[in-house]
């Protein structure tokens, strides 16, 4: 027997082409890849490659010739075909995409009129690796080596696993033991993929002897490393596909997960054993039977690795029809992902597993409560809007807990399941001051309908903060000494509840009870709860007393803001001197029947430059409040002028004998208050100031 050439030469197409430098046959020798690496179809030495296929008698070449990617690539160093011939492996050593001589390997497959790379290019490791030196495909083409001979110092070779376009890493990269050995130099894999043979011509290479370099080639085995979920594989008897969500296996142990909450982030732990892998997986979340709906598929080609992996998705806030109650999930692992729901793998494990979906309760966001005082006693905050959520009906908990005791005691809350709202009762320790975050719980039962067994349970939470503040001086506001009802703001209400003070309290007008007397006793011995007590201080003037002058001076405190931003608003000075004109007959107006009083017109002189000593409007005011009608009650005057100084806004008290001579018309008042406890303006009096025309005059 002998050997007989079939059909006639392959020529280079050029000179210096080096074509036949590479070249592969298929499993059946009817088809030869032949390498060019020196051709220059796209720029110098660009290389490429030509396929041809034998009818029988000659040689017909398989598309257009597959050049190189740039100059200088030498493609078409090495070669490689599948064992049907229609895929293609190129090695393209001297590329330099990835670095300098990086090199890389591309692969192409014949689609019946032209070969299509499969994928991106394989690129080097390494720059002056010289990956693509040498390339070997699997018969299937599933797998391929490339040798890269000067890569890591001693050489390697990695082998690439290929799923539809992808390629991914198979096992480790393999690396020479001695520094220039050029392990890589060539390959080639067997049938199956599962045995690479590896050349390295100059191992055992004395350094400055060439002529003493002995080589070697190693022969390596692929150990199965049984991709899979959990620590062992669970077969399954009949081994069934099925495309309907309605099975668990039971003997599955990948997948780690407790119950899934709608309208939240579900967390998952998946245990894989063997290599990394991707992983493909499905929540049937409407419970219809499938895993086809809309945003079923929570993960698509995951990648994970070896060990636990800890993952997260959505669960939709219509889960279960917006509900509660069981639905199935599928995981598939395998080394390329991309899997569907069924079909086939090539490696890997499937697990389904029956899951719990529960809606989440639900619970009114609480906001911040204003500062409290350290002495302010029990506080009662209202929470709302608590259900089981959805359409669900479970038993609830609520529960209470505060980031520091020691500030608010310890809270407590009254509930009673299912109502939709709850009681939350906390009290200032008087051991310290500052900033505590409560945090409110509401806890449903579950599926199970059982609060005591939590796997099921859903979880809501609402926080808010209290701050608790210092009280410096028991009966003055030291954020704000105006403020006298802790409202956060200074307003008539202040100084009308100093009046009722005063006229219900007259020996405070001596001094302040101590804070011993809490509020809600009868402090008076009238018969009636005192409510004065708690957040009110009405020690404005800081004398430890409550006088009508503490109201007086949160009057002057309102029109001094007043006339400071009107005076701003016209060009004015603050505090300039004006002329004061009034008409008594009209200044106060009491109604007996209704027991309230209308305060009419103050006139101020707009036109005037006239310097004066400052003054105060107030003083005046009260002084022709005394004189206008003497038969009225003293009392009546009184709050009829503090119903006037409101609405008219005048000018501040500034001198010292000025506000002295208006505290001891106030004082002087204070023994004639009977029950003028609270008192209404008249919005006539607005009106019958509009009628004022005297045209020296302007209404201030």
């Amino acid at each position: 027997s002998q050997w007989v050439q079939l059909g006639a030469d392959i020529d280079g197409e050029a000179a210096d082409d080096r074509s036949g430098q590479a070249v592969s046959l298929n499993a059946s020798g009817n088809t030869i890849a032949i390498g060019a690496p020196d051709n220059d179809g796209n720029g110098s030495n660009s290389g490429h490659v030509r396929v041809y296929r034998s009818n029988g008698s000659q040689w017909t070449q398989l598309g257009t010739d597959i050049d190189g990617e740039a100059a200088g690539d030498r493609s078409g160093g090495a070669v490689s075909l599948s064992a049907d011939g229609n895929t293609l492996a190129i090695g393209s050593a001297w590329n330099n995409d990835n670095g300098n001589s990086a090199g890389h390997t591309r692969v192409y497959r014949w689609n019946g009129s032209q070969w299509v790379q499969l994928g991106a290019d394989i690129d080097g490791e390494l720059a002056n690796g010289l990956s693509g030196t040498s390339v070997s495909l699997s018969a299937d083409s599933s797998r391929l080596a490339i040798g890269a001979p000067w890569g890591a110092g001693t050489g390697q070779t990695r082998v690439y696993h290929f799923h539809n376009t992808n390629s991914i890493p198979l096992g480790t990269t393999i690396v020479g033991e001695t520094v220039d050995e050029n392990f890589g130099e060539s390959t080639s894999l067997s049938g199956d993929g599962n045995r690479l043979a590896v050349g390295s011509p100059f191992k055992g290479l004395v350094p400055g002897d060439d002529n003493n370099v002995t080589g070697s080639a190693s022969v390596f085995s692929m150990v199965d490393q049984s991709l899979r979920l959990g620590g062992l594989r669970d077969a399954e008897a009949d081994g069934t596909p099925s495309n309907f969500a309605d099975g668990d296996g039971e003997d599955e142990d990948g997948i780690t997960y407790s119950a899934l909450i709608a309208g939240t982030t579900a967390n998952i732990d998946v245990s894989v054993a063997g290599r990394a892998g991707q992983l493909d997986a499905w929540i049937d979340f409407n419970a219809d039977g499938d895993w086809q709906d809309a945003g079923e598929q929570i993960y698509s080609s995951e990648p994970v690795s070896v060990g636990v992996n800890s993952l997260s998705f959505a669960v939709p806030n219509d889960a279960i029809g917006g509900g509660s109650g069981t639905t199935f999930a599928r995981f598939r692992l395998s080394t390329h992902g991309g899997l569907t729901v069924t079909g086939a793998s090539p490696d890997g494990e499937v697990e389904d597993y029956q899951m719990v979906i529960n809606a989440a309760p639900t619970l009114n966001s609480i906001p911040d409560p204003p500062k409290i005082r350290i002495d302010a006693g029990q506080q009662v905050v209202t929470l709302s809007g608590i259900t089981a959520g959805g359409v669900e009906s479970q038993p609830l908990k609520v529960e209470v807990a505060s980031s520091n005791d020691a500030i608010t005691g310890t809270p407590t809350v009254a509930y009673v399941s299912p109502s939709s709202a709850a009681t939350l009762s906390f009290s200032p320790t008087r051991a310290e001051i500052g900033i505590a975050t409560l945090t409110v719980t509401v806890t449903d039962g579950g599926l199970d309908q059982n609060l005591a067994t939590p796997d099921d349970n859903a979880v809501t939470q609402q926080t808010f903060q209290v701050e608790v503040i210092q009280r410096e001086d028991p009966w003055t506001n030291s954020s704000s000494v105006f403020d006298v009802n802790f409202s956060n703001s200074t307003s008539l209400l202040d100084a009308l509840l100093l009046v009722n003070l005063s006229n219900r309290f007259p020996q405070y007008s001596f001094g302040l009870p101590d804070l011993s007397q809490k509020a809600g006793e009868d402090i008076n011995g009238d018969g009636i709860s005192d409510p004065y007590l708690g957040n009110f201080y009405p020690d404005v003037n800081g004398d430890n007393k409550a006088t009508l002058g503490d109201a007086l001076s949160i009057i002057n405190r309102i029109h001094q803001i007043a006339n400071s931003q009107q005076a701003a608003s016209e060009g004015e000075n603050v505090a300039r001197d004006v002329p004061f004109t009034s008409a008594p007959e009209n200044l106060i107006q009491l109604d007996t029947a209704t027991r309230s009083v209308v305060a009419s017109a103050i006139r101020l002189p707009w036109n005037t430059m006239e310097p004066r000593r400052e003054t105060s409007l107030q003083t005046m005011a009260i002084n022709s409040a005394l004189n206008a009608t003497q038969s009225e009650p003293k009392d009546t005057k009184l709050i009829g002028l503090l119903a006037h100084a409101a609405e008219r806004r005048p000018y501040c008290i500034s001198e010292p004998e000025v506000r002295e001579h208006a505290e001891q018309t106030w004082d002087l008042a204070l023994t004639s208050f009977t029950e003028a406890n609270w008192l209404r303006f008249d919005a006539n009096s607005e009106s019958s100031l509009a009628q004022t025309n005297h045209p020296d005059t302007r209404d201030r």
